[in-house]
């Protein structure tokens, strides 16, 4: 889950473990009072996890695993989307978050099994994401090396994917 701490009160994102997965949005007026469910599902055209949101000026912004690649084509990739009020989230103009390619400050390339789990660290004007990697198994799934990757972003703002409608 992900709790987002705001002027009009708490909102929780989870998902609900049915199948397909289905992500919610409850609000309440403080972290520890009554919530309520303000939708049915966000996504119930695909299933997407691992839900990392946050408080902008703007509005809200949520970067995932978009599971089957329904947005961005790569299956566990990761995607953004934002929202004005947090309940309603724009599903036609999302970014691709991350991928599977990641170089070091050498110039050294990898290319990952998986990556997963993404969460944001603001520290000051600085902004990391952080993802669980994989690599080295037999599978995408199974065996090799796993650890919580880093990797510093510029300026928190993905690249346009495209348009998809929904």
């Amino acid at each position: 889950p992900s709790a987002v701490v705001t002027q009009e009160g708490v909102y929780l994102y989870f998902r609900n473990g049915k199948s397909p997965m289905q992500v919610l949005v409850a609000k309440a007026d403080r972290y520890d009072g009554e919530y309520t469910i303000l939708n049915d599902n966000i996504f119930p055209e695909c299933s997407i996890e691992d839900m990392f949101v946050y408080k902008t000026s703007e509005g809200f912004k949520m970067v995932t695993e978009d599971n089957e690649g329904y947005f961005t084509g790569l299956a566990a990739g990761g995607v953004a989307f934002s929202s004005k009020d947090g309940v309603v989230w724009d599903r036609e103009n999302f970014r691709q978050a991350y991928d599977f390619n990641v170089e070091y400050d050498d110039g050294t390339q990898i290319e990952l099994q998986r990556r997963e789990r993404p969460f944001l660290l603001f520290d000051g004007e600085k902004t990391y994401l952080f993802t669980t990697a994989k690599m080295g198994g037999e599978t995408r799934w199974g065996g090799g090396d796993t650890w919580n990757m880093v990797t510093e972003v510029e300026e928190f703002r993905f690249p346009l994917v495209g348009k998809r409608e929904v």
